[in-house]
Formats: structure tokens, sequence, C-alpha cells
């Protein structure tokens, strides 16, 4: 018969008996009982000031919010057979098929603005 044992190591100072800490969201850290209380001691003003949450993701982080906050486009955009057609009529040498390149399109919005 075998056993395991395991032990949990301060990862600041390796000494045993730790026990893991949540610090945010998706971050946990395993700290003595030394750390423990600098950690609670350091946050205990924020804890002061700080409400119950529910558990649930705030509803907008800086990425989404950043997103969700873009300008609205100008023009609807233009399908690529519209802008080939308008490149090929102006003699612009543009491929039946593929991306048009990107200066190509520029020059259409602009001329389309």
């Amino acid at each position: 018969m075998r056993q395991v044992i395991t032990t949990t190591t301060c990862d600041i100072c390796g000494k045993g008996s730790a026990q893991t800490v949540q610090l945010v969201r998706d971050r946990e850290a395993d700290l003595c009982e030394e750390h423990n209380k600098q950690f609670e001691a350091a946050l205990a003003p924020f804890f002061d000031v700080s409400r119950k949450s529910d558990g649930a993701r705030p509803r907008t982080s800086y990425r989404s919010f950043a997103k969700r906050t873009a300008p609205a486009p100008t023009q609807v955009p233009a399908s690529q057979s519209t802008i080939r057609a308008w490149a090929q009529s102006n003699g612009l040498a543009v491929s039946d098929r593929g991306r048009i390149p990107q200066h190509i399109v520029s020059k259409y919005q602009a001329a389309h603005s």
C-alpha cells in the first residue's frame, strides 16, 4: 500500500503548512500564516469599503467596453463586386478574384464619402 502526502509550502518563503489564498479572479497563492496576515493587513482598507458580490462576472471589462463604445460605421461597407467594378471603370488594376488591395478600397471609400 502506498500513501501520498501533499505538503503545501509558502510561495514567498518556502515554509511548510501554508494555505491557498484566492488573490483575485483567477490568481491564487500558497501563503504561510505570517504572509497571509501581511496580505490581509494590506487589503484591509479595501475590504472596509467593499461590498459582497454575487460572484457573477462584471457586465463590462475594459476590452468589451472599448468595443461597445466604438463609433458606428458612417456608411454600409460596399460589396467586393461593387468595389471591383468601380476600380475597373476608373482604370485601376484589380483582379477578378481574391482580395482587393487596401489602397483600392481606400480610394473607393474616399470617392464615395
